[in-house]
C-alpha cells in the first residue's frame, strides 16, 4: 500500500503516545523516596558581561565559573567608597565648624597646666621617678662593692675572679651613666617650666593657627572628595558608554567621541 504524508504524521503521532504512556506507567512503579522526588531546576544564570549563554541542553559544556566581578558589583564597589569618602569629609567639616580659636587657646593652656605637672609632680624629688631612680643607684653601688670583694677572694676561682671583675666594670659603666642622668633632671624641670610659659603667652596666636589649620584641612578632604565623584561619574558614563558600543576617553578632563564635557577638578 502507497504510504501518503498523512498516514506518515498518523504513525509518528500514534507512536508518541505509546511511548509517553510507557514512561508514565514506569514512573508510577518507583517508590516515593527523597531520591525519586528530585526535580530538575535550570542552571543559575549568573553570568558576567561577555560571558557565552550555553543551550540548557549542553550537558558536556563545561560549567560556567561563579564570578561576583560582574559590571554590577564593580559600580557598586565604586559607589560604596565614594559614598565613604564623602561621610568622612562631612564630618571632617563638621568637626572644624565645631572648633573655634577660643577652644584651640583653651586647649593650649591645659597643655601648658600640664607640662608644669610634669615638671613639678612627675619629675618632683619626691616623685616615684626619681625614687626608683635613687634606689637603682644604690642597689648598683652594693653590687659593685659585692662583685670587687668577690673578685679579690683568694678562696674563689681565678676564671670566676675574672668574671666578678667584669662584671663590676660594667656595672660601674651604667651607674655613672645613671647618676649624669639624675643630675640633669633640675635643668630638665627648669627648661619644661619654660617652655610651658612660652605656651602660654602664645596660646591665643596658637589657637588661631591650629583652628585655621582644622578649616584647610576640611577645604581638602572636601575638594578631593568632589574629586572622586568626578571621577566615578566619569567611569560610570565610560561603561555605559561601552555597553552602547561608543566608548569615550578622556582627555584633560574631557570625555571626547560623543561623551560629555567633565571638569576636572585638581585636588
Amino acid at each position: 500500500m502507497k504510504l501518503t504524508y498523512y498516514h506518515v504524521i498518523h504513525i509518528a503521532f500514534v507512536s508518541l503516545a505509546q511511548s509517553v504512556g510507557t514512561i508514565s506507567s514506569i514512573a508510577q512503579t518507583v517508590p516515593s523516596s527523597p531520591a525519586a522526588q528530585l526535580k530538575f531546576v535550570g542552571p543559575s544564570l549568573n553570568l558576567a558581561v561577555g560571558e557565552p549563554v550555553r543551550p540548557p541542553g549542553d550537558i558536556n559544556a563545561p560549567t560556567p565559573p561563579q564570578t561576583t566581578n560582574t559590571v554590577v558589583s564593580e559600580i557598586q564597589a565604586q559607589l560604596k567608597s565614594v559614598v565613604v569618602s564623602v561621610e568622612a569629609a562631612t564630618k571632617q567639616m563638621a568637626d572644624a565648624n565645631r572648633a573655634g580659636s577660643k577652644e584651640q587657646a583653651a586647649a593650649v593652656e591645659a597643655l601648658a597646666n600640664r607640662i608644669e605637672v610634669l615638671s613639678t609632680k612627675d619629675l618632683g624629688d619626691d616623685s616615684p621617678f626619681l625614687s626608683q631612680a635613687d634606689q637603682l643607684i644604690k642597689k648598683m653601688d652594693a653590687q659593685i662593692k659585692l662583685a670587687q670583694s668577690r673578685a679579690g677572694d683568694p678562696n674563689i676561682l681565678p676564671p670566676v675572679q675574672q668574671q666578678y671583675s667584669e662584671a663590676a666594670k660594667r656595672i660601674r659603666e651604667s651607674l655613672t651613666q645613671l647618676r649624669l642622668a639624675r643630675e640633669a633632671v633640675n635643668g630638665v624641670r627648669s627648661d619644661l617650666q619654660t617652655q610651658a610659659q612660652g605656651l602660654r603667652e602664645r596660646k591665643d596666636l596658637l589657637g588661631f593657627v591650629a583652628d585655621a589649620e582644622l578649616g584647610i584641612s576640611a577645604a581638602d578632604a572636601f575638594k578631593q572628595c568632589l574629586t572622586d565623584i568626578h571621577n566615578f561619574c566619569r567611569r560610570l558614563e565610560s561603561t555605559i558608554a561601552g555597553l552602547d558600543g561608543n566608548t569615550p576617553f578622556v582627555v584633560e578632563g574631557k570625555l571626547v567621541n560623543g561623551g560629555q564635557y567633565s571638569t576636572n577638578i585638581q585636588p
